[in-house]
């Protein structure tokens, strides 16, 4: 965020749920600003664009986006960045979430967001 980087702030952060853990790839995401951790208001069937920033130094081997623990988009990647919007659709109900897998080219790296939350 907009804070300073301090040790009070970093700790506020994980416990709201603003994190992800990695070993190797950064994702940045949000859906309609919100981010991991927060709550986003949907309807039913409405689209959400999840808005990704999503880069590893040795590469990108593929990108999943999972709704509610199922996987619903496998994208290929090649390089090292993948910024891109992805359209989900769906009949939203509140305490659904969202959550981001990243793979990088090395069979260790990997990336899993905390969820976004349909409220």
């Amino acid at each position: 965020g907009n804070q300073e980087l301090t040790m009070e702030n970093a700790m506020a952060a994980v416990k709201a749920g603003h994190s992800f853990v990695t070993s190797g790839p950064i994702v940045l995401a949000d859906v309609k600003g919100k981010i991991y951790g927060e709550k986003v208001e949907a309807k039913a069937g409405e689209a959400l664009t999840l808005n990704c920033d999503i880069w590893n130094r040795d590469g990108l081997k593929e990108i999943r986006i999972v709704v509610n623990g199922e996987i619903v988009k496998q994208i290929p990647v090649t390089g090292e960045s993948f910024k891109e919007a992805v359209t989900l659709t769906r009949d939203w109900e509140s305490n659904d979430w969202i959550l981001i897998e990243a793979l990088g080219t090395d069979c260790c790296q990997y990336a899993l967001t905390n969820p976004i939350i349909i409220a």
